[in-house]
C-alpha cells in the first residue's frame, strides 16, 4: 500500500478570530490555545502550560484572563483536548480550570488518548466528562504531508534513525549512550537540543510535520533499518493528593514512526507498548525482547531497550533484511488500523458529541 498525499483532517473548522486589543485574549495570541468552532471551545493543553519557567496560570492576570474566557463563552461546549503529556503543573492547571468551571456550573468534557486509569479517575473525581478516544492526541497534528511507503530495497546503510527535540533525561542517557558505546557511526540521529545531528538539520526549525519533512528530505526509510522513538514520559515522581499519578501516553512520535515503513523500537512509561497493542497496533516482540516494557524503573528499561539497539548494529544484513521484509505485512497493519481509529473517532466526536 502506497501512502502519498493525505488529506489534513479536522475536527472542526475553527472560524478565525480577529486580534481584539484587550487583555483577555492575550493568552489566546501568545499560545494559539483556544480554538472556537460554532457552539463548541476546545482548549488545547498549552492554556495549561507553564510559559518558559514562570507558572503563568498563576498568575493574576492569567487567572483573571482564564475566568474572563469562561465568563465569555458560557453559552458553548467546553472541551479540554490532551493534546500532550497532562503532568505535574499541567495536571493541577487544569483541575485548576475545572474548579473555576464548576463555580460557574459550567461542564467540561475531557478528550483523551491516555490509557492511565489514575488519570481518567481523578478528572471524573473533579467533574469532568470523560471521553477515552484512542490516540486522539494525533488528530491534531498536521496529516497533510507526504508519508513514506515500505522500500523493499532498503539498504540498511544505517542500522537505525533516532530524532529527538526536546531536551528530556531519557534522551540525554540515549546520547551518552551512542557515545560511550561508539554507535554513533551506526545510525542517523538528531539530538537537537544539544545542537547535535548526523544530517544537515534546521535546528530553528518549528513545526508540527517537522519529523515527516526530515524523514521525506532526507529519505530515512530507504536506508535505515529501524526507527528508535523515545517518547513523552513522566520524568519526576511527582504526587497528586497524595498519590502517584501515572500515565501511559503516546504522541505524535509513535503516530509518525507508525507511518514510516521501519520498525520501531518505543520508549516511555512502562507498558506503553502494551497500551498500542490494546488499541490493536502490532509490535515487534517476534523479533526481539520487548519485555522491557513491564520494567518499572526507567534506568533498568531503558538500558534494556538500549541494549537491544546495540545488538541491532551488529546485527547481519541478510538477517535484518529477514527481519526487515517479514514486518511489512505490521505495517500495512497498523496504517489501516490508525486510519480507522482517527475516522472512528470522527464518528463519535460527530454523532455522539453532535460536532
Amino acid at each position: 500500500m502506497r501512502i502519498s498525499k493525505i488529506k489534513k483532517m479536522e475536527i472542526f473548522n475553527p472560524k478565525k478570530i480577529e486580534k481584539v486589543n484587550t487583555e483577555e485574549y492575550e493568552l489566546n495570541y501568545r499560545h494559539r490555545i483556544v480554538l472556537y468552532g460554532g457552539d463548541k471551545i476546545c482548549f488545547q493543553l498549552s492554556f495549561f502550560l507553564k510559559s518558559g519557567n514562570v507558572n503563568s496560570f498563576q498568575e493574576s492576570k492569567i487567572d483573571t484572563c482564564v475566568i474572563k474566557i469562561i465568563k465569555d463563552n458560557l453559552h458553548r461546549e467546553f472541551y479540554v483536548v490532551e493534546s500532550a503529556e497532562p503532568v505535574g503543573p499541567y495536571l493541577e492547571n487544569i483541575i485548576k480550570f475545572l474548579n473555576i468551571c464548576k463555580s460557574y456550573n459550567k461542564s467540561v468534557t475531557i478528550l483523551t488518548g491516555q490509557h492511565s486509569n489514575d488519570i481518567i479517575n481523578l478528572y471524573k473525581l473533579n467533574n469532568a466528562d470523560v471521553m477515552f478516544l484512542p490516540l486522539f492526541n494525533l488528530l491534531w497534528y498536521e496529516r497533510d504531508v507526504v508519508y513514506t511507503s515500505f522500500f523493499k530495497e532498503n539498504t540498511f546503510e544505517k542500522r537505525y534513525l533516532t530524532l529527538n527535540r526536546a531536551d528530556k533525561p531519557i534522551r540525554k542517557l540515549l546520547y551518552d549512550y551512542l557515545k560511550n558505546n561508539d554507535l554513533f557511526k551506526f545510525g542517523e540521529y538528531s539530538f537537537r537540543f544539544l545542537n547535535e545531528a548526523s544530517f544537515d538539520e534546521n535546528h530553528k526549525t518549528e513545526n508540527s510535520s517537522f519529523i515527516n519533512s526530515i524523514n521525506d528530505k532526507f529519505s530515512f526509510h530507504k536506508k535505515c533499518f529501524l526507527n528508535f522513538i523515545v517518547e513523552s514520559v513522566n520524568e519526576d515522581d511527582w504526587l497528586f493528593d497524595g498519590k502517584k499519578i501515572k500515565q501511559n501516553f503516546t504522541s505524535e512520535k509513535t503516530y509518525k514512526a507508525l507511518y514510516t515503513g521501519l520498525p520501531f523500537i518505543l520508549i516511555g512509561e512502562p507498558n506503553i507498548i502494551q497500551s498500542l497493542k490494546n488499541c490493536g497496533i502490532k509490535t515487534f516482540s517476534d523479533y526481539w525482547d520487548e519485555s522491557y516494557d513491564d520494567i518499572e524503573l526507567q534506568k533498568d528499561r531503558v538500558a534494556s531497550a538500549f541494549n537491544i539497539l546495540k545488538n541491532i548494529c551488529y546485527e547481519s544484513d541478510n538477517r535484518l533484511r529477514e527481519i526487515y521484509n517479514d514486518t511489512e505485512f505490521i505495517h500495512k497493519h497498523n496504517i489501516e488500523l490508525v486510519d480507522d481509529i482517527l475516522n472512528n473517532n470522527l464518528k463519535i466526536l460527530k454523532q455522539e458529541k453532535k460536532w
